[in-house]
């Protein structure tokens, strides 16, 4: 599930020239809110401070009118201007998620006038445009049969989103359906007339989504004086408003704006993007919480094992295999992994709060610097490395193994997480057999199947060549009877401890996510090494493997050229770290006798 949380506020003039101060802490709390879309109105935003606002709101993409504007904070969310304007006070875009956690909606951005002549000409245009030219089939279902459409082609219900200061009570839009005929806008003289048909038109085919008519009067959400009003909106189509999971209706400090925040939180989930392959954080190797917590479940493991195993026994059923005991462990091990590091982060954040505060104490307390100097050492010293375990975390996130000019920035870390989620997406793949373009996993999958397929395929083989290059090959350059003896040597604990050292610390993981210094950890375990030194003897002197050994997972990386064309992608096979070391020290033995 993903949440999106989206807004919209007339702010009264973002950038306030004789207070830059309330202007800066203005913008600081909009920032706070954990925005992904926020729509302003009334902001002022001239061609001049547009820049200043983007490095202010630190935003991804913008788009800027003298009077409105669409901020995004995600940067997997593109705006893409659909280039409306009336007199400035409306924008329209195309809203893009790179993942396709949703599907492409239009959102609109609307700052009526307060007068009531030129707000009257303002609708009037606005329900001209294409965008309201809607068929009276595509009204809105009622709230009880939105049931219906959760298994709908999202793709027909034209997503859309309308928000932002109607600057006039809309009651007659949120009560009953007018019974008014169609009206032809372009022969209508009537003020009232053009707010009525702008009422029927959005009580026909959108929900508002703030205001519940259940609870009561309508909140305000604008205050002058003692006198308040509801003049902000926030309107969905069918298919977002399904998805809507919590309005709210924020107050805001009257120095920043007289207008309410009005916000919806939208909960998506994908078919074209699934959970990912889980890894656990190598970092979790140092950390002695972990190490204690994990031996304590490995003794009671196999304090279980030894119970079961002679329960079989007597019911003569037959004990469960070395290999399935070890997959067994290392499903364990995956639990332990996911409990101690699920608050993991949050907890450093607020370890290096509580140590900068102290740092901060002792700088107050003691003004000798010969006293303060050594206190000062060692708690500077555990921020330190607080702050570099923080941006560890970030740094495996982003798929960085090597700082570039050592660097170290949290922000840095985090757009570069985000950036390399949008460069693995695939948004579409051209079918080798077909030559069509797939849009939809199950259609993009067997795409990739059939092109792999043809390329992997076996070519048929000679047995005769075979056998005549064999007969080529002299007796010198073959291994010895007395070499057989030496290759399937018994591995020792040692052996696999040394293969867990001697590969790279940030090699991936395979479907079990367990990279080597959490397997190191898990061997350092006398009952676990004795476990895994059964399994990897089996596997060379039996040809038995674990389950999980004969699983992989296939990892496709972008390369150069179109990206609808699987030529142009290289598959990278993602094998269980216990399956390499087998593989790595077999490679061992062999080498010296292939050179």
């Amino acid at each position: 599930m993903h949440n999106h949380n989206i807004a919209s506020l007339n702010c009264r003039n973002l950038v306030k020239a004789s207070t830059p101060e309330i202007s800066s802490d203005f913008i600081r709390y909009l920032r706070s809110l954990h925005l992904d879309i926020l729509c302003v109105q009334e902001s002022h935003a001239v061609e001049a401070v547009q820049d200043q606002l983007n490095l202010q709101f630190q935003a991804h993409d913008t788009l800027w009118t003298q009077h409105c504007g669409i901020i995004s904070f995600n940067p997997l969310i593109q705006l893409h201007s659909l280039d409306l304007d009336l007199d400035q006070r409306i924008i329209a875009c195309k809203v893009v998620q790179a993942n396709a956690l949703f599907p492409p909606f239009t959102l609109l951005n609307v700052y009526a006038p307060a007068q009531y002549s030129p707000r009257v000409r303002f609708f009037r245009d606005l329900l001209m445009l294409p965008l309201f030219d809607i068929p009276s089939s595509t009204s809105r279902e009622s709230l009880s049969s939105l049931s219906t459409l959760l298994d709908s082609d999202p793709s027909n219900l034209s997503p859309m989103l309308l928000m932002g200061d109607f600057n006039y009570h809309a009651t007659s839009c949120l009560t009953d359906d007018s019974d008014d005929p169609e009206l032809d806008t372009n022969n209508i003289t009537s003020g009232a007339a053009i707010h009525r048909h702008f009422h029927r038109l959005i009580n026909t085919h959108f929900f508002e989504c703030t205001h519940s008519r259940e609870e009561g009067p309508l909140l305000p959400t604008y205050r002058r004086r003692t006198g308040q009003s509801t003049i902000d909106y926030l309107y969905a189509s069918n298919f977002l408003f399904q998805h809507l999971h919590s309005p709210e209706i924020m107050f805001l400090d009257s120095s920043w704006t007289d207008h309410a925040l009005i916000r919806a939180r939208f909960v998506f989930s994908s078919d074209h993007q699934g959970s990912g392959l889980w890894r656990a954080n190598p970092n979790l190797s140092t950390n002695p919480y972990f190490i204690d917590q994990l031996f304590t479940a490995l003794d009671y493991f196999f304090n279980t094992l030894e119970i079961s195993a002679s329960i079989d026994i007597a019911a003569s059923f037959p004990p469960a295999s070395p290999q399935d005991n070890w997959d067994a462990l290392k499903t364990l091990v995956q639990e332990i992994v996911r409990r101690v590091s699920r608050n993991r982060s949050s907890a450093l954040e607020r370890q290096c709060k509580r140590v900068q505060r102290k740092r901060n104490r002792i700088c107050r307390q003691y003004t000798d610097p010969l006293i303060r100097a050594p206190l000062l050492s060692t708690i500077e010293e555990q921020i330190g490395i607080l702050q570099r375990e923080i941006a560890s975390n970030l740094r495996l996130r982003a798929g960085k193994h090597w700082r570039e000019q050592r660097e170290i920035s949290a922000g840095y870390l985090k757009r570069t997480i985000a950036t390399r989620a949008v460069k693995k997406a695939i948004t579409s793949l051209t079918n080798p057999v077909t030559n069509s373009l797939c849009t939809n996993p199950i259609s993009m999958q067997t795409a990739t199947s059939s092109f792999y397929a043809a390329l992997y395929s076996c070519d048929a083989v000679d047995s005769a060549s075979i056998d005549s290059l064999c007969a080529t090959i002299p007796d010198s350059d073959t291994i010895t009877d007395a070499d057989h003896d030496t290759l399937q040597q018994p591995f020792t604990i040692a052996d696999l401890l040394t293969g867990t050292h001697r590969i790279k610390f940030q090699s991936s993981p395979g479907i079990d996510g367990l990279p080597y210094p959490i397997l190191n950890i898990i061997l350092n375990h006398q009952k676990a090494a004795q476990l895994a030194d059964k399994v990897f003897n089996d596997a060379l002197n039996l040809g038995i493997f674990p389950s999980s050994w004969l699983q992989t997972c296939i990892c496709l990386l972008p390369k150069s050229g179109d990206l609808s064309n699987l030529k142009h992608w290289r598959p990278l096979s993602l094998i269980c770290c216990d399956a390499k070391i087998f593989t790595r020290l077999l490679n061992q033995r062999l080498m010296p006798f292939m050179n």
